[in-house]
């Protein structure tokens, strides 16, 4: 079986509209629309259509500051899928041939790599999403500056919530040319609890190796239905 995915994503605090978010009441049913990505299918005969509604969404979306359970009453609820019946009076695309500038020459030296990889910790009952990107090494032929990049993406959240969400991205660029070295190291996490989000970043820049300019920022903001 082949199995494709489009969701929709809504903050039900934000179903009036998203400048004047309003909590939800418990036990109170609340008539909401949720639009759906696009997506074109071709739906063979037989096949199965489902829908699935879920509470959380991670990483894509931040965890609730609260556990929630949602109740969807299927009397009162519908999915609206446009059917294309027929191809026939609908023109024909034909599209040109995209156009870009010829790449510049490099040297490759590292080609570099991507891994994924999920790491529950049972005893904490945390979940890991770890993204490690390494972009490699290359060399601009036309003059002579070598660049390297690495990203690593960490997305940790606990099952029972006894520990807060956490976001964090890490960033290294590197530049080489002669006797010029510069690297960047970023890092930016975001954190939270039940009434604000907390940020927290680091700028770090070296010239041949040493340090040259350094950067701190901390931040906490409110949540506002989020």
């Amino acid at each position: 079986s082949v199995e494709r995915i489009t969701y929709g994503l809504l903050n039900l605090a934000h179903r009036d509209s998203h400048e004047n978010p309003k909590p939800l009441k418990p036990g109170k049913f609340y008539d909401v629309t949720v639009e759906l990505n696009e997506i074109a299918e071709r739906v063979p005969a037989g096949a199965v259509l489902r829908l699935a509604v879920s509470s959380s969404y991670w990483p894509i979306a931040w965890p609730s500051p609260e556990h929630a359970t949602v109740t969807v009453d299927p009397s009162h609820s519908w999915l609206e899928l446009p059917v294309l019946v027929s191809e026939k009076g609908l023109a024909k695309v034909k599209f040109s041939a995209p156009e870009k500038s010829p790449p510049a020459a490099v040297t490759v030296s590292d080609p570099g790599a991507e891994t994924r990889h999920l790491i529950l910790d049972i005893e904490k009952q945390r979940v890991n999403f770890l993204i490690k990107r390494n972009d490699g090494t290359y060399r601009i032929d036309d003059i002579g500056t070598e660049l390297s990049l690495t990203k690593l993406k960490d997305y940790s959240v606990s099952r029972d919530g006894r520990e807060p969400p956490r976001s964090l991205v890490a960033t290294t660029f590197h530049f080489r040319r002669g006797s010029w070295d510069a690297r960047t190291e970023t890092d930016v996490s975001l954190t939270s609890d039940k009434t604000h989000f907390h940020m927290e970043s680091h700028v770090r820049t070296f010239i041949n190796g040493k340090p040259f300019v350094n950067r701190d920022f901390k931040r906490s903001f409110k949540r506002d239905c989020v």
